[in-house]
């Protein structure tokens, strides 16, 4: 049996072990975000802000979502796969490093943030008319 043939069974069990957890988490943190942190989004109210104020909102949530992502991401990078030591699998191969990436976690509460997207098609709008 080859090196890559043992191997990916091994990388798709962990990467689907990592992804539950990665969704999971951004879930209910995009709903902590939205629906808690930040008031309901008013499509109305929002169009009335100046252009200045609506990028910095815009910008001030993509920091506050990706700081979130790095954070969890660090924690989770020191749950053990139970994949470890299989075949050799663990922290040395690059793989395990790029499945625990906070890129995933931003994605998720990236297309789950309401409030993030409807700001951002309002401010995109005032440039592309």
């Amino acid at each position: 049996m080859s090196f890559l043939s043992k191997m990916l069974p091994i990388f798709l069990i962990d990467y689907v072990y990592v992804i539950l957890i990665y969704v999971s988490i951004a879930f209910w943190l995009a709903v902590l975000i939205d629906g808690y942190l930040l008031p309901p989004f008013d499509a109305e109210k929002e169009k009335k802000k100046s252009t200045i104020i609506l990028y910095i909102q815009v910008m001030l949530q993509l920091a506050l979502q990706g700081f979130i992502s790095i954070v969890i991401a660090s924690l989770l990078h020191n749950i053990p796969s139970p994949m470890q030591n299989i075949e050799g699998y663990g922290e040395k191969f690059s793989e395990w490093a790029i499945i625990r990436n906070g890129a995933i976690i931003n994605i998720i509460l990236f297309t789950l943030s309401k409030t993030l997207q409807g700001r951002l098609h309002i401010l995109f709008n005032r440039f592309v008319r």
